[in-house]
């Protein structure tokens, strides 16, 4: 999806989307599930990293959907 962003031209989604994953989500979590779960709370907060940066990915290229059929349907307006 970064990738995505980055080809249509919105590069601060696809940098928020790129540097989430590990910077926003997965050092903050490592630290928080060591001092709970230890060292496996190491191991465990990446896959949670994961399905967060998905979650945030879905959520945005469903709103770019949402913002590319509204255009679609205007444009068909138009012809008319």
């Amino acid at each position: 999806m970064s990738g995505y962003f980055q080809a249509i031209d919105k590069i601060k989604l696809s940098i928020i989307l790129g540097v989430s994953r590990f910077l926003i989500l997965a050092i903050p979590l490592m630290f928080l599930f060591s001092n709970v779960y230890g060292v496996d709370g190491v191991w465990h907060s990446q896959p949670v990293a994961d399905i967060i940066a998905f979650v945030l990915s879905v959520i945005l290229i469903r709103n770019e959907l949402l913002q590319l059929k509204s255009l679609d349907e205007g444009m068909l307006l138009c012809k008319s």
